[in-house]
């Protein structure tokens, strides 16, 4: 059968068990009955209205980041600037997420340093386009910003994001190439966390996205 990886040419499929030689800097499938704020994780809400929960009666285990019903109000996941993820070593990250609705709705995904300065990213800005943009920034200057030409649906997709040790970067949705960077897009000195966000833009109504797994890996040396 296959997986959301099946699609990325560049990175083998890696066992946590069967190679030393890579390391899995996030394995989280949100399986619980609340989110490790403590010690992994990292929730912020801009507007003081947004909320998180672990869904019940669903398979697998989700992550539902809701903002408020305000414009503005933003969701963020992180991992409490925990960056340790190095670009020099090939990383790969894989997310499975939707939103529940396309409309007054920002969404990002993917590895921040600092936002704006140094990531690199899956983005949907809905007052900007209908479509998702692969995005990176690298010394605070925009590297690329290149239009998909794929809309988000309120179906689950796998979004991929590969960067290889010259800090170009690679994107993929559902297994499936969608841009490719240059070198040097990414700043391969810098260093990295999975990064979430989601943002209502007007405020008739809370926003929703759902996170299934969020899995990475990267080399150990």
């Amino acid at each position: 059968m296959a997986s959301g990886m099946d699609g990325i040419q560049w990175v083998d499929r890696h066992s946590a068990f069967q190679d030393a030689d890579h390391c899995r800097f996030i394995d989280e499938d949100f399986i619980g009955h609340s989110l490790d704020t403590l010690d992994k994780w990292r929730l912020q809400n801009t507007g003081g209205r947004g909320s998180h929960q672990l869904k019940d009666d669903d398979a697998n285990g989700i992550l539902q980041l809701l903002t408020g019903n305000q414009a503005n109000d933003e969701m963020i996941l992180d991992m409490a600037n925990k960056r340790q993820v190095d670009p020099s070593l090939s990383p790969c990250i894989l997310f499975r997420a939707k939103a529940l609705s396309s409309a007054d709705i920002e969404v990002r995904l993917g590895l921040v340093d600092v936002l704006a300065q140094d990531h690199c990213l899956f983005v949907y800005d809905n007052s900007v386009s209908g479509d998702i943009f692969a995005n990176a920034y690298s010394g605070g200057g925009q590297t690329e910003n290149f239009d998909t030409g794929i809309a988000i649906l309120t179906d689950y997709r796998y979004y991929g994001i590969y960067i290889n040790s010259a800090g170009r970067p690679f994107w993929e949705i559902n297994g499936v190439p969608v841009a490719e960077g240059d070198d040097a897009d990414v700043d391969p000195t810098e260093f990295f966390q999975p990064y979430v966000q989601v943002e209502a833009e007007a405020g008739a109504d809370v926003k929703t996205l759902e996170i299934d797994f969020i899995k990475g890996w990267q080399r150990r040396e």
